[in-house]
């Protein structure tokens, strides 16, 4: 469920954004983005997983799913963390109850001991830049992946040709769950397990 109230601040940003910038918003919201994020919460709701205190999500970008996370769970504090500034800069007005930090997720460094962790962006980093993120991440609490197939994007410079490949580039040590979403132009792949 998105709150009426989120969807007005969001509709009221695109309005008030011009040009290239608007456009770049409003990818935000290709069905694709949107269902592939409702993924995870209906996933965690089927898993019987419900987040609390600290959420970090990695390439979090104008922190769609950010708010989605704020209107379906209580009692939580939501940071999306991506190294494009202008991320923060709209995303504070798009999702102002969403905690931007502008950082390379290679280089992030938790203060604190986070409730789960999410990356959305896996197709967008080399592997290397994946595991000295993944290296960072604490252990023994919730990771959410997700990535896909589509070759065609220029951004995307480490997609997966299946579930297995993602699994593989994208290793857990315990996975409770594993799936695929199929997009119509792409397929989305996700897990969510735990670092040991």
């Amino acid at each position: 469920m998105i709150k009426n109230h989120r969807i007005i601040q969001w509709m009221n940003v695109i309005r008030e954004t011009q040009g290239a910038e608007q456009y770049r918003i409003l990818e935000s919201f290709w069905e694709s983005q949107i269902t592939s994020k409702q993924w995870i919460l209906d996933t965690l709701e089927t898993l019987n997983m419900s987040c609390y205190g600290s959420v970090y999500i990695f390439g979090g970008w104008f922190g769609v799913l950010g708010g989605m996370l704020l209107d379906n769970h209580k009692n939580i504090k939501v940071y999306s963390v991506d190294m494009d500034p202008n991320a923060k800069r709209i995303g504070e007005k798009m999702n102002p109850d969403v905690h931007f930090i502008t950082s390379d997720m290679k280089d992030f460094s938790f203060q604190e001991r986070p409730s789960c962790v999410i990356n959305t962006s896996t197709e967008h980093v080399s592997q290397q830049t994946f595991d000295d993120w993944m290296h960072q991440v604490p252990k023994f609490l919730p990771i959410i992946l997700q990535g896909n197939n589509y070759f065609s994007c220029s951004e995307h410079v480490r997609c997966s040709e299946s579930l297995e490949h993602f699994k593989k580039m994208n290793p857990l040590d315990i996975n409770k769950y594993e799936g695929e979403l199929d997009c119509k132009q792409f397929t989305r792949y996700m897990t969510i397990g735990y670092r040991l």
